[in-house]
């Protein structure tokens, strides 16, 4: 892709720009991700799934380019189509990618929490509790899960 044009939009039809951009984020492409972003792509257009460049940059632990999208306005809430939050990705991911906790103080800077889902992630917590799993606890807690928090019981 060449270097952006004033007055030239990118443009696909569908999602496919969507696709394309979380393509690049999900490689950490941020050189591909720029140029996309200004030929006109809208930073927070996603995917078939719902899911944006944040997302993929999140669960992939590409702390730079978490750190560039946010830069240019991406949505720190976006949700995907199961209601996923890039911070949960971030969690999700947080013992198979190297960089998980950076990427998560890096969205939690940017208003990134997981206290909305208090009561999802409760009965998580009782379940790392009930094995003594308590790394897995932690992580919870520094994403805005409270310690005490108990499950319909």
């Amino acid at each position: 892709m060449r270097e952006a044009i004033p007055g030239i939009k990118y443009s696909l039809p569908g999602n496919q720009i969507g696709v394309e951009l979380c393509e690049a984020a999900y490689a950490g492409n941020v050189e591909q991700v720029r140029r996309l972003l200004d030929n006109g792509v809208n930073v927070n257009d996603s995917d078939y799934d719902g899911r944006t460049a944040l997302h993929l940059a999140a669960c992939e632990g590409h702390v730079e380019l978490v750190e560039f999208l946010l830069s240019r306005q991406a949505n720190v809430e976006a949700q995907d189509r199961f209601m996923g939050t890039p911070l949960e990705d971030a969690v999700r991911h947080h013992f198979d990618i190297r960089a998980a906790a950076q990427v998560q103080v890096v969205l939690r800077e940017h208003g990134a929490s997981l206290q909305r889902k208090m009561e999802e992630y409760a009965a998580k917590m009782c379940s790392f509790a009930s094995k003594n799993m308590v790394v897995n606890i932690k992580v919870l807690v520094e994403n805005g899960i409270e310690v005490n928090t108990g499950d319909y019981d």
